[in-house]
């Protein structure tokens, strides 16, 4: 009569090759979250822009808040300006909104406008997207035009986007979108 099972060494086997399989799958999965999460900024941070330029035309200045603008960001309903609030210059708590991953920020800074969303955690943290409304004198960004950004060398833009580095302003390193 034979028995019939497995040995000790086909069973380590097995779990050696599930081991190679979920290390070569798990920081693909990662990055495919995280691109995911990317995907949901790039339209926010273009719906804030247009806003503002509808309120520049009404106006004739840029809003500071949310509540300033005609839009609406349910999916982002957070006020509170967070972490990493020191990289960005608010001009109060209802200048960001902000979820669990990111924030999206009407950012002021002296003459700099720009409508920005920048990841607040996981491996991509401040990092994120913007869009120049009125550069600042000192930068060669161009109004109206999409940016990556990254206070850290995270790896984000370049990978993500294939974007091309352009340069440093204020200890930021920024990509041109292609």
């Amino acid at each position: 009569c034979m028995k019939k099972g497995f040995t000790l060494i086909e069973l380590l086997v097995v779990v050696l090759i599930i081991g190679i399989l979920s290390a070569v799958v798990l920081p693909q999965y990662e990055k495919a979250v995280w691109k995911s999460r990317a995907s949901t900024m790039l339209p926010n941070v273009k719906a804030l822009a247009t806003a503002q330029e509808i309120y520049y035309l009404a106006n004739g200045k840029y809003a500071t808040t949310f509540g300033e603008l005609d839009l609406s960001f349910d999916s982002l309903p957070d006020k509170n300006p967070g972490e990493l609030s020191g990289y960005l210059s608010v001009a109060s708590s209802d200048a960001v909104r902000a979820n669990k991953d990111y924030k999206l920020v009407v950012n002021v800074v002296g003459k700099w406008v720009s409508s920005t969303a920048m990841f607040l955690r996981g491996p991509y943290k401040g990092a994120g997207l913007l869009i120049v409304l009125v550069p600042a004198d000192v930068s060669s960004l161009q109004k109206g035009e999409l940016y990556c950004f990254e206070h850290t060398d995270v790896g984000f833009c370049k990978p993500f986007y294939g974007a091309s580095k352009i340069g440093k302003f204020n200890s930021v390193d920024y990509y041109k979108m292609p």
